[in-house]
């Protein structure tokens, strides 16, 4: 994942978040009665090594990331495309350079 910042760029190493998320919601929907899922998943997420740019350059650490989500299906059956999809993407992290 790329952050696009005022002042530069840097890449995270999501695929220990993304990971959980396709293990979390492996059986879509979660909640077949409501056509709906919900999901809250947590990981370290460190930033890839020589990624940064501007400001960013030679940054090192990592982020305790937690994305939430909900998403609505089409009802009965239960079928994509999402009519609705709220993503939060949230964290701290410690970062050096």
């Amino acid at each position: 994942m790329e952050l696009e910042l005022q002042r530069g760029t840097f890449r995270l190493y999501i695929n220990g978040i993304m990971g959980k998320l396709r293990a979390q919601t492996a059986h879509e929907p979660v909640y077949a009665a409501t056509c709906s899922d919900y999901f809250h998943v947590s990981a370290t997420v460190p930033i890839v090594a020589g990624s940064g740019t501007g400001a960013y350059h030679g940054l090192k650490g990592s982020f305790y990331l937690t994305l939430t989500g909900n998403e609505d299906q089409k009802s009965a059956p239960c079928a994509p495309p999402f009519v609705r999809q709220i993503l939060i993407l949230a964290g701290s992290g410690t970062v050096s350079s």
